[in-house]
């Protein structure tokens, strides 16, 4: 007996229209309509396939069958995992010390002491050292790059030693620089740890008494 025929289902021939469709290169553009519906008919007895156009009837022993071009959507998908941690960023560049710049001037007269003191910025004339001392801040700080120099004019130091520091707390600090001879300047590279709320004065000390001068100095102030 020859094998008998068994006409597939309107499922099974949709599903082999669309796969046959979409590896076969068929142009099904022409046929589908605007709401992308795709109508063919089969033979139920055959099983054979054709594309009509929607609203045309199929032949008499054939049945009609449509689909989409586009499914339904379907359910939303399950969250991914996380991702992995990315990689630490490189470190930044160390940021320049916090700094304030003081300056100032004064006029000194040492007449019978050897010593004056001068605010440590602003313009002042010399006075006793608790007359003229400011207040540091309320935390510790550190004092350095002191520059001095003599104002137009002011006579030379000659023979006498001219010496500037830094004193905080009526002692003196290692923030000092000294001018002599012909000099009208002088610099100090060291630098000096101030305790928090210091009395802060400019001393100025001269070897030989008697000679009128102005100076003009500056120094900077910065977080340790």
């Amino acid at each position: 007996m020859p094998p008998r025929f068994r006409r597939p289902s309107p499922a099974t021939v949709i599903a082999i229209a669309a796969l046959v469709v979409a590896t076969s290169g068929v142009a099904i553009g022409s046929l589908a309509p605007k709401n992308g519906k795709i109508v063919a008919c089969y033979s139920k007895r055959t099983g054979a396939m054709r594309l009509v156009e929607e609203g045309k009837k199929c032949r008499k022993g054939e049945q009609k069958v449509a689909w989409n071009q586009r499914g339904r959507r379907g359910p939303r998908g399950f969250a991914g995992d996380d991702g992995f941690d990315g990689f630490d960023g490189f470190d930044g560049h160390d940021g320049l010390d916090a700094a304030s710049m003081l300056t100032g001037s004064f006029l000194a007269t040492p007449e019978t002491a050897a010593e004056a003191f001068a605010a440590p910025s602003g313009q002042t004339t010399a006075g006793t050292e608790l007359e003229r001392a400011t207040l540091s801040p309320a935390v510790e700080t550190v004092a350095g790059d002191l520059a001095v120099e003599l104002a137009p004019g002011a006579p030379e130091p000659g023979a006498a030693v001219l010496t500037f520091t830094i004193r905080a707390n009526e002692t003196d600090t290692a923030v000092t620089c000294s001018m002599t001879g012909t000099e009208r300047s002088c610099k100090s590279g060291r630098t000096a740890t101030l305790p928090a709320a210091s009395r802060l004065t400019l001393e100025y000390t001269t070897s030989v008494t008697g000679t009128e001068r102005v100076f003009r100095f500056g120094w900077r102030a910065t977080m340790p």
